[in-house]
């Protein structure tokens, strides 16, 4: 498997990764609904100070990233 590749031929790794996560790695795929509204929109931030009615937060290839492979 790659992990044990790198655990192996990277001095100091042992094969786990401690920190996996963090506010914007939470959004991984996370996307503007609709174009239109992306193309046009000026906001600084999609969260901030709250959510945007046009974010599509649905987290599934996220979780699917934490999924085991077969």
């Amino acid at each position: 498997m790659r992990i044990e590749a790198i655990r192996d031929t990277v001095p100091g790794f042992t094969g786990i990764i401690s920190d996996l996560g963090g506010p914007t790695a939470n959004m991984y795929m996370l996307r503007c609904k609709s174009p239109r509204a992306e193309q046009t929109c000026r906001r600084l931030s999609c969260v901030y100070p709250d959510i945007c009615p046009h974010m599509d937060t649905n987290h599934e290839p996220t979780i699917n990233l934490y999924r085991p492979r077969p």
